[in-house]
C-alpha cells in the first residue's frame, strides 16, 4: 500500500527506510521530477520490501540505486577460486588468505547482478524495464569496505561493468566527500561515462546545488546533488546541469582565458543558448579574445547541438570572490573565481597619525594597494628610515613591523621604500608625561 502526502514534485530518494513493519510505504510526496529508489535493504543481496510500491510512486520519474560495499574473504558471498568470469579469481598464497582484484571485481559483478535480478522481478506488470533506468551505487562507509582502495575500487568496477554489460541507461556513484577519499580516492580510476551524485549535507536546495562545481568522483563533474531539508523528512535531490572550469584565479587586470561552460550531458537540437554575468560590477566577459574594461558585463554564448562546451574568457578589477553564473533554458551554472589584487602601485604607512611621548615605542606598519585600490594581502617588507636619525630608532620587527622609539621632542619623519615606491609620514614626538627630555631642534 502506498500513500502520498500534501506536497507535490522536487526530487527525492526512498529506499527500505520508508517501508514499514507491514510492508507499506507512507508519507512520499506526489508528483516527484526525480524518484531514485533503493533495490537493497541497505545491504548487497537483500531486498527492498516496499521496491515495487516505491517504483511505481516513482512512475515516470523513476531512477535505482543499489547498496555495495567489499566486505573481503569474511562474507559467505566472497567469491571462490571456482569463479572463473567475468574474471578468474585467484587468491594468493599461503592458504588463499589475501584478497585480490580480481576477486573484488567478481564480487562486485556478483552483487550487480543480484540487484539487477532483484529488479527485473519487481517491475513484472510495469513499463519500465531494468535496462531503461537510471542506476546510481551507493557507497558509504555505513557498509564494509577493506582497507585497501585499490581492492575496494575493483569491487566498484564489477558493479559498473556488469550494468553496462546489460546496457542500462547510465551507471554513476552516489558518495559524501569524506568517504570518496576513504573508500577509494581521486585517483581511482572508473569507467569512461561513470556520473557523480554527490551528497552534501546541506540543508537547501541553494546549498546543495552550490557543489556542482566539485569535479565528481570521474573528474567530470557532478551530475546530482542531495540535500538535506527539514520538511518533509526525507533525503532531496536536484540535477546539475554543468559545471564552469579554467583558471579562475587571476590577478585583478590580468584576463583569465581558456574558461569553460561545460554540460554534463552534449545540448539538444537546436543548441543552448547561455547568458554569463559576474556578482562583481567590475566583471567583464569575452569569446573572442582576453576579456578587458571594453568587454561586455554580460555575454550571450551557445553552445551548438551535440556539442557540451563552450569557452570564455573574464576580467575582473576588484579582488574578491565573484560569482560566475550561466543562465539558460537548462537552468543555472555557477562557479566561483578568485581575484588575487595585482602588483603593489602604492604604499601607506599605519598608523597614519602618530603623537608619540619621547623615551615611548610604537609599532608602524606599512600596507600597499594595487593600481585598482585592492589591498594588498601578502605582508610588506620594506626598508624603513627615520630623520632626523637623532630623534626617534627604528627597530625591524616579524612581518614587515618596525617599531619607533622616540628619544628627542619634536617632528619626525618616517620613510618606507619598496622598489621605487616611497611614502612618507610626519610624526610628533611630545614630551613624556611629567615633562622632561631632551628637545629636538
Amino acid at each position: 500500500m502506498l500513500t502520498t502526502s500534501t506536497a507535490s514534485g522536487g526530487g527525492w530518494d526512498v529506499s527500505w527506510r520508508q517501508c514499514t513493519n507491514s510492508g507499506n510505504t507512507e508519507g512520499l510526496p506526489g508528483s516527484p521530477t526525480i524518484g531514485i529508489i533503493g533495490v537493497n535493504a541497505g545491504r548487497p543481496f537483500t531486498t527492498n520490501a516496499c521496491l515495487k510500491s516505491e517504483l511505481e510512486w516513482a512512475g515516470s520519474a523513476a531512477q535505482v540505486y543499489v547498496n555495495t560495499n567489499n566486505p573481503g574473504r569474511a562474507s559467505a558471498r566472497w567469491p571462490t577460486t571456482a569463479q572463473t568470469s567475468p574474471e578468474k579469481c585467484v587468491l594468493t598464497k599461503p592458504d588463499g588468505t589475501t584478497e585480490t582484484p580480481s576477486c573484488a571485481y567478481d564480487y562486485g559483478w556478483n552483487a550487480a547482478q543480484s540487484a539487477y535480478t532483484t529488479l527485473t522481478n519487481a517491475l513484472v506488470g510495469q513499463s519500465k524495464q531494468p535496462s531503461s533506468l537510471e542506476w546510481w551505487l551507493d557507497v558509504e562507509s555505513a557498509n564494509t569496505w577493506l582497507p585497501s582502495t585499490t581492492l575496494n575500487t575493483a569491487s566498484i568496477d564489477g558493479t559498473i561493468a556488469y550494468l553496462d554489460a546489460q546496457h542500462v541507461r547510465s551507471v554513476g556513484i552516489y558518495a559524501n566527500q569524506n568517504d570518496a577519499h576513504t573508500i577509494f580516492t581521486a585517483a581511482s580510476t572508473f569507467p569512461a561515462g561513470t556520473l557523480s551524485w554527490l551528497s552534501t549535507g546541506e540543508t537547501t536546495l541553494v546549498g546543495g546545488l552550490s557543489y556542482c562545481n566539485h569535479p565528481g568522483f570521474t573528474h567530470n563533474g557532478v551530475a546530482l546533488v542531495q540535500y538535506l531539508p527539514s520538511a518533509p523528512a526525507l533525503d532531496a535531490d536536484a540535477p546539475c546541469v554543468g559545471y564552469i572550469s579554467g583558471p579562475l584565479n587571476p590577478l585583478a587586470s590580468v584576463a583569465a582565458t581558456g574558461l569553460t561552460v561545460n554540460l554534463l550531458r552534449p545540448a539538444p537540437v537546436g543548441g543552448v543558448r547561455l547568458t554569463l554575468s559576474s556578482s562583481s560590477s567590475a566583471g567583464r566577459f569575452s569569446s573572442t579574445g582576453p576579456a578587458a574594461t571594453s568587454s561586455k558585463t554580460a555575454l550571450a554564448i551557445t553552445i551548438p547541438a551535440t556539442e557540451s562546451t563552450a569557452t570564455f574568457s573574464y576580467w575582473d578589477t576588484r579582488a574578491g570572490y565573484p560569482g560566475i553564473t550561466a543562465r539558460g533554458a537548462l537552468g543555472r551554472i555557477a562557479n566561483i573565481a578568485t581575484i588575487a589584487p595585482g602588483p603593489v602601485s602604492s604604499l601607506s604607512i599605519s598608523p597614519s597619525s602618530l603623537t608619540l611621548p619621547a623615551g615611548a615605542a610604537h609599532a608602524l606598519t606599512v600596507t600597499g594597494d594595487d593600481k585598482w585600490g585592492n589591498a594588498i594581502v601578502a605582508p610588506l617588507s620594506p626598508t624603513w628610515t627615520v630623520t632626523p636619525s637623532g630623534a626617534a630608532t627604528l627597530s625591524r620587527g616579524p612581518a614587515g613591523r618596525v617599531t619607533l622609539r622616540g628619544l628627542a621632542t619634536g617632528t619626525v619623519t618616517v620613510t618606507a621604500t619598496l622598489g621605487s615606491l616611497v611614502t612618507h609620514q610626519i610624526l610628533e614626538i611630545v614630551p613624556p608625561p611629567g615633562g622632561g627630555g631632551p628637545r629636538g631642534h
